[in-house]
């Protein structure tokens, strides 16, 4: 069967990137360098000659929320060996692809996702890595075997004291879908994905990144986020 690509089909961009990359042309001077300010992600990027970085990591975000705010407290002038990219939601094929090739242009920096503790934040986790479970066809093969996981993480509710209230009660649709993620992580081998799933399940809630806020002033971006990625 023939691929979008082959068929024509042109997607329309949703993600956006913004931190140390360049884009750059061999034969010309054309570039787009994603330091000055948030690019669109669209198919026509990937048709650059090579990509230049000093990144030390790569940070994809489920939410453009979570991307905003981490813009307003300056995580570029924290992390700025950093490329942050959100597909605002589930990712669409632009998103996708882009990151494919990121990721075939430089293969040595370490590449993250940080997602709402909810079914659907480690859906698109999975989505993101392994392609859509939905359509292999759609996803096209592109995927992301060296991404991880690095939150928002249920087992870590308690651990960082998140107020009560932020804590919102799995629907039986939850429930459902965690059934059913269960099975898939448990064949893709992603075990510490599926403890994290039972942890949920267990506990009867889940949660948004959006909780790590009420823990401090800036906390996402200069407690939660520097001990994920200094390492790094």
């Amino acid at each position: 069967m023939a691929s979008r690509s082959e068929l024509h089909v042109i997607s329309c961009s949703k993600g956006f990137a913004i931190g140390s990359l360049r884009l750059l042309n061999a034969l010309d001077d054309n570039e787009i360098n994603f330091r000055f300010g948030m690019i669109a992600l669209n198919e026509s990027l990937v048709n650059f000659d090579f990509a230049e970085s000093d990144a030390t990591a790569i940070l994809i975000l489920e939410k453009d929320s979570v991307f905003q705010h981490l813009l307003d407290e300056k995580f570029m002038e924290i992390f700025p060996k950093t490329i942050l990219v959100t597909g605002r939601g589930y990712p669409d094929i632009c998103t996708r692809q882009f990151l494919n090739w990121l990721a075939s242009q430089l293969p040595n920096i370490p590449m993250f996702i940080l997602t709402d503790a909810d079914p659907y934040g480690i859906e698109i986790f999975l989505t993101y890595k392994y392609g859509s479970d939905r359509s292999w066809i759609e996803s096209g093969g592109i995927t992301l075997p060296q991404l991880k996981w690095i939150g928002f993480l249920p087992s870590e509710a308690n651990n960082l004291s998140v107020p009560e209230n932020q804590l919102l009660k799995l629907t039986n649709s939850d429930k459902r879908r965690i059934e059913k993620l269960s099975k898939r992580v448990l064949f893709l081998e992603e075990n510490v994905v599926f403890d994290e799933l039972a942890i949920m399940l267990s506990n009867n809630c889940k949660l948004e990144i959006e909780a790590l806020y009420t823990l401090g002033d800036k906390f996402l971006s200069t407690i939660y986020l520097k001990y994920k990625l200094e390492p790094h």
